[in-house]
């Protein structure tokens, strides 16, 4: 029973660690592209 439980609480670690990975993936991405589009724009002014 309990190491049920504890099983299950380790399981909700793992996602939540797994949604905050890919979210902070994707924010890097999202940021370093516009970080490039900026460099772009000033090389083209």
């Amino acid at each position: 029973m309990v190491n049920a439980q504890i099983i299950q609480e380790l399981h909700k670690i793992n996602i939540t660690n797994l949604l905050q990975n890919i979210l902070n993936i994707y924010t890097l991405g999202v940021f370093e592209r516009h970080v490039h589009c900026s460099k772009a724009l000033l090389t083209v002014a």
